[in-house]
C-alpha cells in the first residue's frame, strides 16, 4: 500500500479556477495559480497525472473499473482511490512499482501484506479503513471495525442511550458496511426503502440486522 502526499497539490491547473470571494475582500476576484484539495478539476489532474505515468511503465486502465491498472507482462494489479494506492504481485514486481511510485511522487509505502516467505513484511494492516490479512487460507478483507459497535450501540442493543435518529443513521452506516460484507447488501437495500420515513418494519429489520453483526 503507497499513498503519494500531498498529491492534489503537485497538479498543474489546466483551465481557470476562481474562487469564491473571502469575506475579508468580497469586491476582489481570485483564480488559483496551483490546484488545491477540494476542487473538481484537482481531482481530475490528479487522474490525468496517474494515468500518464501508469500507461507508460506498461500499466493498462481497466474499462469497467476506473482507476484500476494492470500490467501483463508482470501481471501486476494495480488500484488508486485518490492518493492511496494498493498493489497486488510478486516482491520483484513490487519493488519496481515502489521505484516507479518514488521516482513520480512523494511518497510514503506501508509495509506489505501477505507470506512471509514471499516478501511479506506484516501479516494485517489498513487500508481506507479496511482491514486485510493474511493467513495460510488467503486473504480476507474486513470492513472497518469501528462500525459494527457503533451500530449496536445506535439501536441499543446493549442498553446503551439512543440516538435522536439511530434508523436513518444506522442505515446509511450498514449501507456503507454492505460494499465489503456481501451477506449484508440485500438487507441494507431493503432497509434503504424507509431512510426516508421509516416504519415499524424498518426498525425491526435494523434490529435483526444489529443481532447478526453483534
Amino acid at each position: 500500500t503507497t499513498s503519494a502526499l500531498p498529491s492534489f497539490t503537485r497538479t498543474t491547473l489546466k483551465r481557470s479556477v476562481i474562487p469564491p470571494a473571502s469575506e475579508g475582500t468580497p469586491d476582489i476576484v481570485w483564480e488559483l495559480n496551483k490546484a488545491m484539495n477540494g476542487i473538481r478539476e484537482a481531482s481530475r489532474q490528479w487522474g490525468v497525472k496517474i494515468r500518464k505515468v501508469k500507461t507508460a511503465d506498461g500499466f493498462e486502465e481497466l474499462l469497467l473499473c476506473p482507476n484500476t491498472y494492470y500490467k501483463k507482462a508482470a501481471d501486476l494489479c494495480l488500484s488508486c482511490h485518490g492518493d492511496d494506492f494498493l498493489a497486488s504481485g510478486e516482491k520483484e514486481e513490487l519493488d519496481a512499482l515502489d521505484k516507479l511510485m518514488a521516482e513520480n511522487y512523494e511518497v510514503k509505502i506501508l509495509p506489505r501484506i501477505g507470506d512471509p516467505r514471499y516478501g511479506g513484511e506484516v501479516t494485517e494492516g489498513r487500508r481506507l479503513g479496511r482491514v486485510i490479512r493474511w493467513t495460510e487460507e488467503g486473504f480476507t478483507w474486513e470492513c472497518d471495525p469501528k462500525y459494527s459497535p457503533q451500530v449496536i450501540q445506535e439501536l441499543d442493543l446493549k442498553g446503551c442511550k439512543g440516538v435522536d435518529t439511530p434508523a436513518s443513521k444506522s442505515t446509511g452506516t450498514i449501507l456503507y458496511m454492505s460494499v465489503d460484507r456481501p451477506a449484508l447488501q440485500y438487507a441494507a437495500s431493503e432497509l434503504a426503502e424507509g431512510m426516508s420515513k421509516p416504519l415499524e418494519i424498518h426498525w425491526l429489520r435494523l434490529k435483526r440486522i444489529g443481532k447478526y453483526i453483534a
